[in-house]
């Protein structure tokens, strides 16, 4: 008998072990987050759309309970967000990324009039949801707002070229992309630190503003920069940010102010010195080995 003791503790011992392993790897909710089963987040996520567009109410499953919508700048969209059938709303999804850590995702959604309705124009959103225990607990819609703050015609101290300031940081070397890393690009870029591009594919294509045409690779990016960045200083502070690895995309909700030294003519407006523009906005960059390879709106 005293024999047998051990083997059945041990037994008993391992099936605690799993049953334990069991609860915390499965959440509460419909929406998994483990890394085994991303695929199965994103088509439980589809699978909430389809049922909301239809007025299901197990759609509400999806949702925690005090579940919000942060929709400023797009006011008129949170009750379309929230119950789209009851407004005559279809919800399509076209892109669709989950963080790495699997706690956010995005998605760029299209709201359309169902099929009969007054006819209106289509409007694509990115929106960033929160996930926990396999259920959303809040959604921020992507804002696309701009603001001209007009100057004195006071010269500003004039913004140029600087010349390498310490070590690289570590982030440039690593082989994939975190929050850490981008905005270490960042903060090269808004002091123009030329060695900002490191964090670019050799073959990067860059083609949003300011630039009137697709830039190719590297140097392109530089000489586009090197004469505006003599007018005008940059910079950029992220708001909202999902990077999906597996898909290779990043969606980015960000702050942009541009500040003129001088008379500049941009595509968005003429800036004079002493002359601000802050835009907030959405953008999706491609990601390849831990490089930047494109970005678009």
């Amino acid at each position: 008998m005293r024999r047998s003791a051990k083997p059945i503790a041990w037994a008993t011992a391992l099936v605690l072990m799993m049953t334990s392993y069991g609860a915390s790897a499965q959440p509460a909710g419909p929406l998994t987050t483990t890394t085994v089963d991303r695929m199965a987040t994103k088509l439980s996520f589809k699978r909430f759309l389809t049922l909301s567009n239809a007025g299901d109410p197990a759609s509400a499953d999806y949702l925690a309970p005090g579940f919000s919508i942060d929709a400023t700048g797009a006011l008129d969209l949170a009750p379309l967000l929230r119950d789209p059938h009851a407004h005559g709303i279809t919800l399509t999804a076209f892109e669709l990324l989950l963080d790495d850590g699997g706690e956010r995702l995005a998605a760029e959604l299209e709201f359309r009039r169902a099929a009969g309705a007054t006819a209106e124009p289509p409007v694509r959103k990115t929106i960033f949801y929160t996930i926990k225990d396999g259920r959303l607990t809040s959604a921020h819609i992507g804002r696309k707002i701009a603001q001209f703050i007009p100057g004195n015609g006071k010269p500003t101290q004039r913004v140029s070229q600087v010349a390498a300031i310490g070590p690289m940081p570590f982030s440039a070397s690593q082989p994939f992309m975190t929050r850490r890393k981008f905005e270490d690009y960042l903060a090269l870029f808004g002091r123009f630190d030329e060695r900002f591009v490191q964090y670019y594919h050799p073959e990067m294509l860059f083609g949003i503003a300011p630039t009137s045409q697709p830039l190719h690779g590297r140097e392109e990016v530089l000489s586009f920069y090197r004469p505006l960045r003599k007018r005008v200083g940059e910079s950029v502070v992220v708001n909202m940010m999902v990077i999906d690895s597996a898909r290779g995309l990043m969606a980015v909700e960000m702050t942009n102010t541009l500040s003129a030294t001088d008379t500049i003519k941009l595509p968005s407006a003429t800036m004079q010195a002493g002359d601000s523009r802050v835009a907030t906005g959405v953008l999706f960059y491609s990601i390849a080995d831990g490089m930047i390879t494109n970005i678009r709106y």
